[in-house]
């Protein structure tokens, strides 16, 4: 994992010096050599994805439904509720991110895109114009 592509306030795990015991953290800034959060300095061999889970986006407020997670994002023109769902496609391989309001099929608005990892949610949240914290 690259610091060029993470974004403030994005998750990551960092490895400490002994590469054994590790820690997950907030990014506060970022730099060229690496990035920096509370009480840590994170280069890029130390850093690591943090793998998106049911139990992460439950505790972020998303609604379990069957294999499904839920997240209203509000309300389109139409006055039709818009929603961020996450599932069925195995959590291991890729979770798929269905989002109701980009693009038309069968009278639903339906995007899809793969999310593994919580700086990836959090990135496509934050494209979306969506203020929504991720907890971990």
């Amino acid at each position: 994992m690259v610091a060029e592509d993470l974004m403030v306030g994005d998750w990551v795990c960092v490895r400490s010096n002994d590469k054994e015991d590790t820690h997950n953290f907030k990014i506060k800034s970022i730099v060229k050599e690496g990035v920096y959060g509370p009480g840590f300095v994170g280069f890029d061999e130390d850093l690591e994805p943090i793998p998106l889970t049911g139990e992460i986006l439950k505790k972020s407020g998303f609604k379990h439904l069957q294999d499904t997670y839920l997240f209203n994002i509000g309300i389109n023109q139409f006055g039709t509720d818009l929603w961020i769902e996450i599932g069925p496609d195995s959590w291991i391989e890729n979770n798929k991110i269905y989002i109701d309001s980009l693009k038309e099929i069968d009278d639903t608005m339906v995007s899809v895109t793969t999310c593994k990892y919580v700086h990836e949610l959090q990135h496509l949240l934050k494209s979306l114009k969506i203020r929504k914290d991720i907890v971990l």
